[in-house]
This record gives structure tokens, sequence and C-alpha cells, in this order.
């Protein structure tokens, strides 16, 4: 089985605006910087997943994603998340996925969980999470 990690990245200036009472905007560039090369460097690490696609409109997230080795998509307009996700899900299966992991802040999504969500089950084998 081939396993792809996707990583959903919104622009990182916008990322962590909740702290924005505690933190500058420069600070939560740097950390949204920080985080992004640590899950990076995680997946590179995890040997069940064959490669990661870092999907974003984020030209400096998408740099650094390819510093790390993963491969990147840039969002097609309008993007809401999960349209993101659907992208990156079809990118990913018609590269020879057998199977994904959505790595996001909110919650990790395995393909069945993924199928689940449309309505209807994935045509490609999963494995839970």
């Amino acid at each position: 089985m081939t396993t792809w990690a996707i990583v959903p990245v919104k622009p990182l200036r916008r990322a962590k605006s909740r702290l924005s009472s505690v933190l500058g905007a420069e600070e939560r560039l740097e950390l949204s910087r920080e985080m992004l090369n640590r899950v990076l460097e995680a997946l590179a690490k995890v040997p069940e997943i064959e490669r990661t696609l870092l999907v974003s409109r984020d030209s400096e997230a998408m740099a650094l994603a390819r510093h790390h080795g993963a491969r990147t998509l840039s969002e097609r307009p309008p993007i809401d998340l999960n349209q993101a996700l659907q992208q990156a899900t079809r990118a990913a299966v018609g590269s020879g996925a057998s199977a994904v992991l959505v790595v996001s802040r909110r919650r990790l999504w395995s393909s069945r969980r993924i199928g689940a969500r449309q309505g209807r089950t994935p045509c490609w084998p999963h494995r839970p999470v």
C-alpha cells in the first residue's frame, strides 16, 4: 500500500490569528513556520508514509515543504478546506497513492473517514488512524 500524507496549509501570515492578543504578527508568522517545519520533519520520519503532499496557496509554505522533500499543490480558487483536501486527494491518488492521511491542526482523517464525510465509501484501500 502506498500512503501519502496530505498537509493543508493556509497562508502563513493568516495563521494563528487567535493568538493575536498575546503574539504580534511576526511572532505568529515565525510560530507558523516552526510548526510547519516540525510537522514536515515528523512526517519524513514515518516509514509508512511514502510521500507528503502540501496543499496551499502560500508560496513560502510550499518552499518549506519542498525543502523537506514534500510535493506541493497550489490551491485552485475558490477554495475552502474541503475543496483543497479533495483537490489534494485526487492528485495523490492520480499519482499512485492507495491511501491518504490528512494532517490538519484540527484532526487526522484517514481515507476511510474522508469517504464517509463525503457520503460514500472511498474507492481505494484505507488504514485506520
